[in-house]
C-alpha cells in the first residue's frame, strides 16, 4: 500500500512533467511541412497525459481530479478566446477556415502546393475540448477563400 507522501511525490511528478511539457509547446515550433516524427510524438504524449491525469485522480482524490479538470477547461478558455480559424485546401476546390486556439494550431505548405492547416503539441494536449469547441462554437467554414 502507498503511503500519503509517495502519492504526494508521484504527483508532484506528473506536475512537473506536465509544466515542462507545456513550456516546450509554447517554445519550440517543428517543421510541420516535412514528415518528422517528434510532433506526432509529442502530440500522442500530450493527449495521453491530458486523458491520464483526471483518471489517475479519480481513484483516490476526487477534489484533485474537478481542480485539474477546471485548471484545463479554464486555459483552454483563454487559448480560445486568443484562437482563429486557418484557411486550408485539403484537395481540389475543397477550401475552409478551420479554427485553432492560440499556440495550438499552424498553416504549413504541403509539396504539392496546397495550404495545409494542423495541430500542433499543444492542440493535441487540448484535443478533446478542440473538437468539442469545433462541434459547438467555432464551426468549420467552407469555401472561405
Amino acid at each position: 500500500m502507498h503511503t500519503t507522501t509517495e502519492n504526494n511525490r508521484g504527483l508532484k511528478i506528473l506536475a512537473r512533467v506536465v509544466a515542462i511539457f507545456v513550456i516546450v509547446c509554447f517554445a519550440i515550433t517543428f517543421p510541420w511541412g516535412r514528415v518528422s516524427p517528434i510532433p506526432l510524438f509529442l502530440g500522442l504524449f500530450a493527449f495521453a497525459i491530458a486523458v491520464t491525469i483526471p483518471v489517475l485522480l479519480a481513484r483516490r482524490w476526487r477534489s484533485l481530479m474537478i481542480a485539474w479538470l477546471a485548471a484545463y477547461t479554464v486555459a483552454y478558455v483563454v487559448l480560445s478566446w486568443r484562437g482563429a480559424y486557418i484557411d486550408a485546401n485539403l484537395g481540389g476546390s475543397d477550401n475552409r477556415s478551420i479554427w485553432y486556439p492560440a499556440f495550438c494550431g499552424e498553416a504549413y505548405r504541403s509539396p504539392a502546393g496546397r495550404q495545409k492547416s494542423t495541430l500542433r503539441p499543444l492542440g493535441w494536449f487540448f484535443l478533446p475540448l478542440v473538437m468539442l469547441d469545433r462541434t459547438l462554437v467555432h464551426r468549420t467554414r467552407f469555401d472561405a477563400f
